[in-house]
């Protein structure tokens, strides 16, 4: 049950200090944000910030929610995925990121040419 939570420009920093090359970074749930966050802000008027409720079982309980929606939900994140393909969503509920370890040995990449 541990948990850390990163934002894009510090994750970006630790995968690259780890000796990892970005090749994309994006974020998921760019189309649910605004209601995830409104939906968060008000769980925490509703329970307070530190009150002793399960942050997990409240965010798991919305989530499960969102699912009897499956439908839309799918459209939605197909839609979602055609935009992070063409540019960079800002913000989203999670970060996105694909990075590679580079190539050491120069001689063991096939030749381009």
């Amino acid at each position: 049950m541990h948990f850390r939570r990163y934002d894009m420009h510090d994750l970006v920093a630790l995968v690259e200090q780890a000796g990892f090359v970005v090749e994309r970074q994006s974020h998921l749930g760019f189309l649910l944000y605004p209601a995830f966050y409104l939906s968060k802000r008000v769980n925490q008027i509703r329970y307070g910030q530190h009150t002793g409720h399960d942050e997990t079982a409240i965010v798991s309980a919305m989530i499960a929610g969102t699912k009897k929606s499956s439908s839309l939900m799918q459209r939605l994140m197909r839609f979602e995925q055609t935009l992070r393909a063409r540019m960079y969503l800002p913000r989203g509920i999670r970060c996105l990121l694909t990075a590679r370890k580079p190539d050491l040995n120069p001689e063991s990449s096939p030749k381009m040419g």
